[in-house]
């Protein structure tokens, strides 16, 4: 096992091709809400994929949308 902390999303891709071309698994730790803990059991070879430092979120009001990067939490985007 071995855990990759992305600071940018060419590190998700870099880490995405590694572990395909090996044959290795990927379990995705975001914001938080993997009560079960289902990112850290396999029966198979694995790496975490830790999305903790792409947290950022934009708020545009006056169109209703928002962009919401996956290591945000709850907390974070309810005071957005």
């Amino acid at each position: 096992m071995a855990i990759v902390t992305a600071k940018h999303i060419s590190h998700i891709q870099a880490t995405v091709v590694c572990a395909k071309s090996n044959g290795v698994q990927i379990r995705i730790r975001s914001g938080g809400h993997d009560y079960e803990g289902l990112s850290y059991i396999s029966s198979v070879p694995f790496v975490i994929l830790d999305m903790f430092n792409l947290r950022s979120i934009t708020v545009d009001v006056p169109s209703k949308q928002a962009w919401v990067q996956a290591g945000a939490t709850l907390g974070e985007l309810y005071t957005k």
